[in-house]
């Protein structure tokens, strides 16, 4: 009854960004994909740890996931064949996403303050996970070398990149002398545009401190105008800036525009884009403003601006030297030529080797380089606590990839340094739904003793089992139900009166995930596939999604409702037309089962279509010839129903059963 699909190929792309907002680096991967999407054969998925008003356009180039954790659905990597993380702040979220053998490609837009932010955890799990890395500039690459021992043979500088054509086109939605007018800025003054988000790293109290020693110093020879895009009008953070510009006095001329959704109208109105940042890897911005034929001003030392403007997009002062700065602010104010003709040198810089049409091919060798069509996503993640004075935590615990096929040894080692005596160790197999049978788990010393083991049914019956694992009775091993994200072994006291620096876990475990083996459990999970539903209801997707998805239960539902039924060549009818009979027939229809339509009692709704399929009145089923229908109640009449269908010659189990979603 079930439609023959193809199997999957290898061939899907999985982009994961931190965000979608409107900042270089998801800007940058926007415009990568659409570069890409045409250029290469590959599906693009894309994962949005968080939102942002780029979302809608990552929804135009692929299909968008929003999670804040790594638990996604078991099937959604099963046919990604590269993963290519967008930045360098992705440790921890890689550490726990069950990529198995596909490789993963980092793309580096941060400098050291902001790898040092995220902690040295990340930094670890990023480099223990990363086949490649992609670094936006030079200065990007020299701390990733310096700083982090990154060899150079894993880097590659692909500097950042822009659509000129696209920029223009946008650009041109508003006139300068409009955006001027609407600014109140005079024609002939000089209008200086700073860019980026309201923290420390970008400058943005810098910027203020420039525009009032341009204030205090400027000659009365031409206006100056200084502009901010970046961070919303309303942030309380600038609500303190704004307080020191009214302190500064009035005749500074600073204003804040917040996020723009076009800011390209605002670039091309303005004469000069300075960036006062301390740290940037490599500005996009500056390279938007190239393409308009605006020259950059930065600070030498600051990252990947020096390059640029060495190159000839624009100008540099010392090292957060404001009065430099301000000072050849000063001095153009009465020459539009250096100002203009370094404009027309950063456009052409931006043509010859900032557009992505110079770039692009770089991406795409790389990507076809990495990419593995034979890769495969691991079962999920095994994880092992080691109780300290508080307890289990995160920070005491180790991880590691199941592997999806086969009987694997899962293999642990660990200190007992900082735990309580007599510790407990817990021990999570699996963070997914899965049918989990264990031959074998033995913790010995480093010297080889034997601290315990259990290989027999006897021996495993000593442990406790919590969480969402639920046993399943078996003679000879342990076998195991996970329900949830969170089942959990506990081990027998250990006995240890002193630090033992070096024991190991083993465990011989195997996975199955299978319909075929989850459908009979079915019942237990059926709390969870509500709970899904739920949060599905309004679109088919959810903001932070389980280590199960919807689909993969439905899958369950249905394989649980045929086992033990024969229904070849059997018509299939589903009793009800209320809101279960019409969520099971859209299931029906979604994993591509055939059925010929729904069952109601009431006489007024035959003839007429749910879904393209139509509703029949219980005649119906009198009528058929051949074979015996078979019909699914969708309904929560299902006793009453059971009792008609019974009285109609039909068999319970055999030619009707209620659905299972109910």
């Amino acid at each position: 009854m079930k439609k023959q699909t193809n199997s999957p190929r290898k061939e899907t792309i999985l982009f994961i960004s931190h965000d979608a907002s409107r900042t270089g680096a998801p800007i940058l991967l926007l415009n990568i994909l659409r570069w890409l999407r045409g250029r290469i054969p590959n599906r693009f998925k894309i994962l949005l740890r968080r939102g942002g008003p780029l979302e809608p356009l990552f929804r135009e180039v692929g299909d968008v996931v929003k999670t804040e954790d790594s638990a996604i659905g078991d099937s959604y990597l099963h046919d990604v064949c590269l993963i290519y993380s967008n930045t360098i702040t992705n440790g921890l979220f890689l550490e726990t996403l069950p990529f198995g053998s596909i490789p993963i490609l980092t793309h580096v837009h941060e400098l050291d303050y902001v790898i040092g932010l995220h902690g040295s955890a990340n930094i670890r799990e990023v480099k223990k996970h990363t086949s490649h890395f992609i670094s936006c500039s030079k200065a990007a690459a020299a701390s990733l070398t310096r700083n982090q021992g990154i060899e150079d043979a894993r880097i590659s500088v692909i500097p950042g990149s822009v659509l000129p054509s696209d920029i223009l086109a946008k650009s041109k939605k508003k006139h300068p002398h409009q955006v001027r007018k609407s600014l109140g800025i005079d024609a002939k003054a000089l209008a200086v545009l700073g860019c980026g988000t309201r923290d420390l790293r970008k400058g943005i109290d810098l910027y203020i401190e420039l525009a009032a020693y341009c204030a205090r110093n400027k000659q009365p020879s031409r206006k100056l105008e200084f502009l901010w895009i970046g961070s919303a009008v309303h942030d309380p953070a600038l609500e303190i800036l704004q307080g020191d510009i009214k302190k500064l006095g009035r005749s500074i001329h600073l204003r804040f525009l917040g996020d723009l959704d076009n800011p390209y109208p605002y670039i091309a109105a303005s004469d000069l884009l300075c960036l006062p940042s301390r740290e940037d890897p490599f500005p996009l911005v500056m390279l938007e403003a190239g393409a308009l034929g605006k020259p950059t001003l930065a600070f030498k030392g600051s990252g990947g601006a020096e390059e640029y403007c060495r190159q000839g997009g624009g100008f540099l002062a010392p090292y957060l030297d404001v009065a430099g700065m301000g000072d050849w602010i000063l001095n153009r104010l009465a020459d539009e030529k250096i100002l203009s003709g370094n404009g027309r040198k950063a456009e052409k810089l931006i043509h010859s080797r900032y557009s992505l049409e110079t770039t692009g091919p770089q991406y795409v060798r790389l990507i076809n380089k990495l990419l593995r069509r034979d890769a495969s996503a691991a079962s999920g993640i095994s994880q092992l606590f080691i109780p300290g004075i508080t307890g289990y935590a995160e920070e005491n615990s180790l991880k590691q990839q199941v592997p999806e096929e086969g009987w694997n040894l899962i293999r642990y080692n660990f200190h007992t340094q900082g735990t309580n005596n007599n510790c407990v160790i817990r021990f999570d197999p699996l963070d997914r739904i899965a049918v989990m049978n264990i031959a074998k788990i033995v913790l010995t010393t480093a010297e080889g003793k034997t601290l315990w083991k259990a290989r027999t049914s006897k021996e495993f019956n000593e442990l406790r089992v919590e969480g969402d694992a639920v046993r399943i009775p078996d003679a000879k091993i342990l076998k195991l139900l996970s329900t949830g994200p969170d089942p959990i072994l506990y081990l027998p006291k250990l006995g240890i009166s002193e630090t033992c620096l070096g024991i190991s876990l083993d465990v011989v475990m195997q996975v199955d995930k299978s319909p075929r083996a989850l459908a009979p459990h079915f019942p237990r999970l059926l709390h969870l596939y509500h709970k899904l539903f739920r949060l599905y209801r309004e679109e088919r997707q959810i903001h932070t999604p389980p280590s199960v998805d919807l689909d993969n239960l439905e899958k369950l539902g249905i394989a649980y409702l045929f086992s033990g039924v024969s229904i070849n060549q059997r018509k299939i009818y589903i009793w009800g037309t209320g809101e279960a009979a019409r969520h099971l027939g859209g299931v029906m229809d979604r994993q591509g089962y055939k059925f010929e339509g729904f069952i109601d009692r009431g006489s007024k709704n035959e003839g007429q279509k749910i879904s393209e399929h139509f509703i029949f009145s219980p005649s119906i089923l009198s009528r058929n010839a051949g074979k015996r229908p078979f019909i699914i109640i969708g309904s929560q009449f299902y006793p009453q129903v059971s009792r008609r269908l019974k009285r109609m010659g039909f068999t319970e189990g055999k030619d009707f059963d209620p659905s299972p979603f109910l």
